[in-house]
């Protein structure tokens, strides 16, 4: 039992499509804002292969981050080697973890662990293919275009065009069309042993076989794979319909994958070679065993790429990054005043605004010439602003579900999402949100610092 929960690590993690099956150890790519001056790229570039610490010595030379918060957070040195590439003509540094493997070690404890490892793991081998043996007499389908697949479990699997759905022809499970050929991807008649030397010969080696990482478990009824924190069952079927192009039985490999949040399911199909083909089949059966559940959380190991700038490039980038981040949180704010109006019920606030750059609207000038400054509250066109109350503010005013019910104010669930917005814009100013009686109708306006400073309508 202790084995299994620590087999058991897991969490309802769900297969994704974006899942690289074939990649072992994960990965996954993040381009920073930091950057990285040219003098220093050039030196991690030359120090590949420096030792850990000398490579935490350099964190001191690095730019300070302009992130905070979670963004910020430090990471304990870890060997790494960099890699220099160009997108769009900017030079980046990419940061690559170097990741090792685990090294056996010969002490008591251990030995004792991976001995009940292996039994708690040849265990699982025996009930995963007795849970997965309950799919007998359930064919699952796979429509994908002009073809599609059918997995029927101790049969083989089949590969068919099918008729349209019509009278009489449901749309699922599909009908094979008599008229096109159909062809047998491999049976179970003609399974194939992995500890099979002769039969293996016959399997050439296919991108899973290579990828290191992995480890086998085998029985009579297939493979237990393991790769990482993630175990799947698999079995190799031969005896498909003859290739005309290699002249030899189709052949195809299937994976049996935990996902307790689906029913079985054809999830992938894929050539891989030449008539030699992968299916990966998700089941809730699985997942009855802890061993097979999907780990807690993903291992991928972080790539960091920061862009490389001269001495002269530094200040515009700083400039323009600053820039990007405020525009990026207005666009927020704007958002979330459009929703807040759509939710308040007024049609006229609820309309598409003109676009806003700073605290200035496009096209502002067009119906005043230029030299001419209006007053506040008036409107081109004419009529006045009628101020109506503050809604909330930084000094803790904020109004009642009831006094906002007699100002016609509506959701307070819509006034309190913009309220946070802009208090999370504010960044620590003074801030207050007003409404406002237009003629063009009742509006809502955030007001950050002086109240000619920065403005935020809806």
């Amino acid at each position: 039992l202790r084995i299994a929960a620590l087999l058991a690590s897991a969490s309802p993690n769900t297969f994704s499509v974006q899942d690289d099956l074939l990649a072992f150890p994960q990965y996954d790519v993040k381009f920073l804002d930091d950057w990285i001056g040219e003098q220093e790229a050039q030196s991690r570039l030359a120090g590949n292969r420096r030792q850990p610490e000398e490579a935490q010595q350099d964190v001191q030379q690095y730019q300070k981050p302009l992130a905070t918060g979670e963004d910020a957070r430090s990471e304990e040195p870890e060997e790494a080697e960099y890699e220099r590439m160009i997108i769009d003509g900017q030079p980046w540094l990419c940061r690559i973890p170097l990741v090792k493997k685990l090294e056996p070690s010969a002490g008591v404890n251990d030995t004792l662990s991976r001995a009940e490892e292996e039994k708690e793991l040849a265990r699982a081998n025996e009930r995963g293919w007795e849970l997965i043996s309950a799919m007998q007499g359930n064919c699952v389908y796979f429509i994908s275009g002009w073809w599609s697949y059918q997995f029927c479990h101790n049969q083989g699997v089949r590969q068919f065009h099918q008729l349209p759905p019509s009278r009489g022809v449901p749309v699922y499970p599909p009908i094979e069309d008599p008229g096109v050929p159909g062809y047998m991807l491999g049976t179970y008649e003609k399974r194939i042993d992995d500890d099979d030397t002769t039969n293996e010969e016959k399997w050439d080696q296919s991108a899973l076989d290579v990828s290191e990482g992995a480890k086998r478990r085998y029985s009579k009824h297939g493979v237990l794979v393991q790769r990482g924190e993630s175990r799947y069952l698999v079995q190799k079927l031969g005896g498909g319909t003859i290739c005309d192009i290699t002249g030899k039985e189709r052949k195809i490999e299937i994976q049996f994958h935990c996902n307790p949040q689906s029913s079985d399911r054809i999830s992938l199909i894929k050539e891989t070679s030449t008539c030699a083909y992968l299916m990966v089949i998700q089941t809730p059966r699985l997942c009855n065993d802890v061993a097979f559940l999907p780990p807690q959380k993903d291992q991928a190991n972080t790539i960091t790429c920061s862009p490389i700038l001269k001495d002269d490039q530094i200040e515009d980038y700083e400039r323009n990054l600053k820039a990007l981040i405020s525009a990026e949180q207005e666009a927020k704010l704007w958002e979330a005043t459009q929703e807040a109006a759509a939710a308040l019920g007024d049609d006229a606030a609820a309309q598409e605004l003109e676009p806003m750059v700073g605290d200035i609207f496009v096209g502002e000038r067009r119906l005043v010439p230029d030299g001419i400054k209006l007053e506040k509250g008036i409107i081109v066109g004419g009529g006045k602003e009628t101020y109506v109350d503050t809604v909330a503010s930084s000094d803790g005013r904020l109004l009642t579900k009831e006094e906002m019910e007699q100002l016609g104010l509506g959701d307070p669930k819509a006034i309190e999402k913009l309220r946070k917005e802009l208090e999370n814009i504010a960044q620590g100013q003074d801030w207050k949100l007003d409404v406002i009686d237009t003629p063009r109708g009742r509006e809502y306006r955030g007001i950050i610092g002086d109240d000619d400073e920065y403005e935020v309508e809806q």
